[in-house]
């Protein structure tokens, strides 16, 4: 069969290179007066063929395919036609079972090739003919070369994908430590602000989390059911202000805290509605200056500004 119709595709033409291969080892091991370099073209055709079944495991959707007819594959083409010239040199599957006799020559029995009229030995004696083996060699050598700079490329544009995948990542991964940093940045100046507007002993939150643990549970429940705080709590009273008072130790603190609570959990995820509290202590008299009252409500309103922008 001609070797050029087997190998015109991938797959096609490692079995052409192993075909070709396996009948100059056969040449190489029956004469013993081959030369050195054909043991090196042996070694080249062998290199080849491993070049190309990377290749083929590259290229999947070639492994049985016809070449295309187009330059990036011309290479390939050149390559089945040195490797088809190598094929009519070296013996078939039949002819590498011939057996060796004591001369180092094949025992033919004086039986000429069938085809050609040649005896065998007449046939392969051109292992001997050292420029002609170099000529060859040089040449598969060349496609051997040829065939790493392919998959060079091939692995060029992969790794140029990937670099292109990993880039699109790291552009994201790089926003999101952009966006990370606005978020520490924020913070930052959140808390610096809160220590100048909020000092620890007058520190809102800390107040309301004490109060909220001195309250008892389900008391003082009456006190956000009264019709007057509902309606001062959705607006629907005329007065703007709910008045509290009592002697010392009463529980209005505790009732505050039980209002503030009740006002955060209506307008958590209200971007409508906001709350800012504080709280008064005659023991302490950093809470009864109105500098340090109007900025903690004014920090708390800036503070809600600036979660909802992050949002």
């Amino acid at each position: 069969m001609d070797p050029l119709s087997i190998a015109g595709s991938i797959a096609g033409l490692v079995s052409l290179t192993l075909s070709v291969g396996a009948g100059l080892d056969s040449i190489i091991s029956t004469y013993r007066g081959s030369n050195s370099d054909a043991v090196k073209l042996s070694l080249e055709l062998a290199c080849l063929c491993q070049c190309i079944k990377i290749i083929e495991k590259s290229m999947p959707g070639l492994a049985n395919r016809k070449f295309p007819d187009t330059p990036e594959f011309h290479s390939f083409r050149l390559c089945i036609e040195t490797l088809s010239e190598i094929h009519l040199l070296v013996p078939g599957a039949k002819d590498r079972k011939t057996r060796v006799a004591q001369n180092g020559q094949p025992a033919t029995d004086n039986k000429n090739d069938s085809t050609s009229g040649v005896s065998s030995w007449e046939k392969w004696k051109w292992i001997r003919n050292k420029p002609k083996v170099q000529d060859l060699m040089e040449r598969v050598t060349n496609h051997k070369t040829t065939m790493i700079l392919y998959l060079a490329g091939e692995q060029l544009k992969l790794l140029e994908d990937r670099l292109q995948t990993f880039g699109l990542a790291m552009l994201e991964e790089n926003q999101k430590v952009l966006k990370s940093l606005d978020v520490w940045k924020h913070d930052t100046v959140l808390k610096d602000m809160s220590h100048y507007f909020s000092p620890a002993n007058t520190h809102p939150q800390i107040r309301l989390e004490t109060a909220v643990k001195l309250r008892h549970l389900d008391t003082g429940l009456w006190f956000i059911d009264t019709p007057s705080y509902k309606k001062w709590s959705t607006g629907t009273s005329p007065k703007r202000n709910s008045w509290v008072w009592g002697m010392a130790g009463a529980g209005k603190t505790v009732l505050a805290s039980l209002a503030i609570t009740a006002e955060l959990q209506r307008a958590s995820g209200n971007q409508d509605r906001g709350v800012a509290y504080f709280f008064c202590d005659y023991k302490t008299s950093d809470t009864l200056n109105i500098k340090v009252i109007i900025g903690s409500l004014l920090f708390q309103y800036l503070q809600g500004e600036m979660r909802l922008r992050r949002k």
